[in-house]
């Protein structure tokens, strides 16, 4: 069995600093007292101080020699515990993820994290978490020798750092927002406390945008050396400039792939993909990047090299991808903007109640709520689920239907859909879905208009809803082969 790093005190010791609260709790008595507690009597109270950081201290250690760990061919244990001990086996059959991050001061120490996940994990923590020594990471992780590798160019790391999060966008709004609204309000009302806000405000607008322009770099420099290579079943993922991450994931834990855009990347005919793994990115809090800021022939290029398990095989049945859709009905759109419309008028009732604010609150909202109308128009154009399967007949005999029912589930599925301000169209296969709920309003009732939502497997679950399909439930045979989940709910 191997003993993990020493670092792993210094983490343990830190997850303990709450005992620090006895010493800084005595510390601010002896600041506060009015002199019946003397400096005298704090002294002679010091080893109380001394005796909860040695037993902080001891403790950890006496944890860190406690867990231990050992890699042998098809499983992983880990035993920990002092007062309790524990043993847990990951067989490696069932192991769906592994990453190994190695921040800038654990390469100076020669430690490395290490999680591994499941498909029975828990939704927040790693099935195994350890630091190890550098030299035992092969035990763990082997980057692969051969496999179709995608890397992306300068000019698509650039354009992902500042598309992620609509970085540049923000800065310059909170820039001109800072700025104009110190100047309306220096104007309109002339107190001592305005104008210091005022003036305080250019002072404000440069730091956010420091701080905008702080992330950019720090997300060039996370996907500067962003690979991914495809060697058997498992995905090999490599980025980071100081801090280094390696992952695998297996592709048969795969749940779904995300093409994403924003408004500006879909003008632009530029989007992101993501896949979710099972496990995949949970440690580290990052989502799980596949395909950087890419033209959309581009990305299903590199979609097609590297998960060809995601591409319709609509090549052997003679059936032409999207040739069966859902689609949002023509009445839904309003449905799609009325909730950016709908806030319009506590803005317009708050200019004319607040007339001297009119322009800062128009300033302040009018963007927004405009980038939101814009958003929800574009994902209306776009929006359904689409089938890219073979058609299937459902067979009356026995053992047919059973043969029907198993290649039906093989169907890809399309769906696009928005989620806040952004545009999601996500593909799986009909076998990854756990269930599905379908919600109809009172005013659509007699117009077949239905919002589907799609719960796709995964650690706790993952949603999907496209909003105001248009099904026909007059024609049922048209929707059981094409789309399988709809059977027994509509028909």
């Amino acid at each position: 069995m191997e003993t993990t790093h020493p670092v792993t005190v210094i983490r343990k010791i830190y997850k303990k600093a709450a005992l620090l609260l006895i010493p800084a709790v005595r510390g601010a008595y002896h600041m506060i007292s009015d002199g019946t507690y003397g400096f005298s009597d704090w002294m002679s109270g010091v080893w109380l101080d001394a005796a909860v950081l040695a037993a902080a201290v001891i403790f950890s250690i006496l944890n860190w020699r406690s867990v231990k760990y050992s890699v042998s061919p098809g499983r992983i244990i880990l035993k920990k515990g002092v007062l309790f001990k524990s043993e847990r086996i990951l067989p490696e059959k069932r192991i769906t993820s592994v990453t190994c991050h190695r921040p800038l001061l654990f390469g100076m120490l020669g430690a490395e994290s290490v999680y591994a996940d499941t498909e029975g994990g828990s939704t927040k923590r790693s099935d195994m978490s350890i630091i190890i020594r550098s030299s035992r990471t092969r035990d763990f992780y082997t980057s692969p020798r051969s496999g179709k590798t995608y890397r992306p160019r300068v000019h698509e790391v650039l354009l992902l750092s500042l598309c992620v999060t609509d970085t540049p966008a923000s800065a310059v709004y909170a820039f001109i927002l800072m700025n104009r609204a110190g100047k309306i309000l220096g104007r309109d009302i002339i107190t001592e406390f305005i104008s210091l806000a005022a003036g305080a405000a250019r002072y404000a607008a440069a730091v956010v945008l420091a701080v905008e322009i702080l992330g950019i770099l720090r997300n060039f420099l996370y996907f500067s050396r962003f690979s991914v290579t495809r060697y058997g079943d498992s995905l090999y993922f490599e980025n980071g400039f100081f801090s280094k991450t390696r992952s695998m994931c297996k592709t048969g834990a795969v749940n779904y792939i995300d093409r994403r855009q924003n408004l500006a990347s879909a003008v632009l005919g530029l989007g992101m993909v993501f896949i979710q793994c099972t496990g995949y990115g949970k440690a580290r809090k990052k989502e799980a990047l596949l395909v950087p800021a890419a033209a959309e022939r581009s990305a299903e290029a590199c979609i097609k090299m590297l998960l060809p398990e995601f591409c319709g095989r609509t090549e052997n049945c003679g059936a032409k991808a999207g040739a069966h859709c859902l689609r949002p009905a023509a009445v839904s759109f309003l449905r799609y903007v009325r909730t950016p419309v709908a806030l319009c008028v506590p803005v317009i009732i708050a200019c004319i109640s607040v007339p001297h604010f009119a322009e800062v609150i128009l300033l302040i909202l009018t963007p927004p709520l405009a980038l939101l109308a814009a958003v929800r128009a574009t994902a209306f154009r776009r929006a359904g689920i689409f089938s890219e399967g073979c058609e299937i007949s459902e067979k009356t005999e026995g053992c047919e239907k059973t043969e029907a029912r198993i290649k039906s589930k093989d169907v890809m599925l399309t769906l696009c859909y928005y989620k806040g301000f952004s545009i999601h169209t996500v593909s799986f296969r009909a076998s990854k879905i756990s269930h599905v709920k379908i919600k109809q309003n009172i005013m659509s009732r007699n117009k077949n208009i239905y919002d589907v939502t799609v719960y796709t497997c995964g650690e706790g679950g993952h949603r999907h809803t496209v909003r105001g399909l248009d099904i026909d439930r007059e024609d049922p045979q048209a929707y059981i082969t094409s789309f399988p989940f709809l059977q027994g709910v509509f028909f």
